[in-house]
């Protein structure tokens, strides 16, 4: 069996937990090429984690809302992995930046 990464379950499994942020943290910076001693992102909020009592259950156990702090400006970023092509996303992305917005 092969189990992937991007796989909502498994990724929300292994960066979704609010008690070990740091491996979240690691791949953000490594991702957008913040890596060194400075990390640009230091903080992160997980707003839906991961939910071990019953993780298949309605089936909108995938999400992960995800925000970040940027260390130098103190701004927040949404981040969302999109594995494939959905014609919603740009709709989607202002629902989730009006969210932010809001909080």
């Amino acid at each position: 069996m092969e189990i992937k990464l991007y796989n909502d379950i498994v990724f929300k499994w292994a960066f979704g937990r609010e008690e070990h942020p740091a491996p979240l943290i690691s791949l953000l910076n490594s991702v957008v090429g913040h890596e060194g001693e400075k990390p640009e992102f230091t903080e992160i909020r997980i707003v839906n984690p991961y939910d071990r009592s019953e993780p298949f259950t309605g089936e909108k156990q995938g999400i992960l809302d995800i925000r970040a702090q940027d260390a130098r400006t103190g701004e927040w970023a949404d981040v969302e992995i999109q594995v494939a092509h959905d014609a919603d996303y740009a709709a989607r992305s202002k629902f989730y930046l009006a969210g932010m917005y809001m909080d």
